[in-house]
């Protein structure tokens, strides 16, 4: 064989080999960016659902406790919520927010209740949301990066 071919066909081969790592490493490199920025999304998704579904649990409870009209159509944007979480959380955030819906349920079908007493350290029966808090911080600080 000619030694200009050899030349040639190495020279070639090089530049092939060049080119395909270059690609592979751009390839990479998007897909890498594309996985984080993924995430980033999900989380911030997440966060803004839980927020959600805390905001309007802890307006059905308050509903309940003052004994304001009972009327369950509200209860429904709150249901609406649950059915969105049921797409993203874990089974552990969606077990605490079932809860967290018996609760409030419970709640409608009970007398009014007392204002809470600040004196009185076993609260916990209006800081009905802390396990389902609770649940949702696990999960964010368990996907995070």
């Amino acid at each position: 064989m000619n030694p200009a071919y050899i030349s040639a066909v190495s020279a070639l081969a090089g530049s092939s080999i060049g080119a395909m790592a270059s690609i592979a490493a751009t390839w990479l490199t998007q897909a890498s960016q594309n996985r984080s920025q993924r995430f980033l999304q999900e989380h911030a998704r997440r966060e803004k659902l839980f927020g959600e579904f805390i905001e309007e649990a802890a307006k059905r409870y308050a509903d309940a406790v003052v004994g304001e009209p009972k009327t369950f159509v509200p209860l429904f944007e709150l249901y609406a919520i649950l059915g969105k979480l049921r797409l993203f959380a874990s089974d552990t955030t969606l077990k605490a927010a079932d809860r967290v819906m018996g609760t409030i349920g419970l709640a409608y079908r009970s007398p009014s209740l007392d204002a809470p007493d600040p004196n009185n350290p076993n609260g916990s029966r209006y800081d009905f949301l802390r396990e389902f808090t609770d649940a949702c911080r696990f999960e964010l600080m368990e996907i995070a990066p």
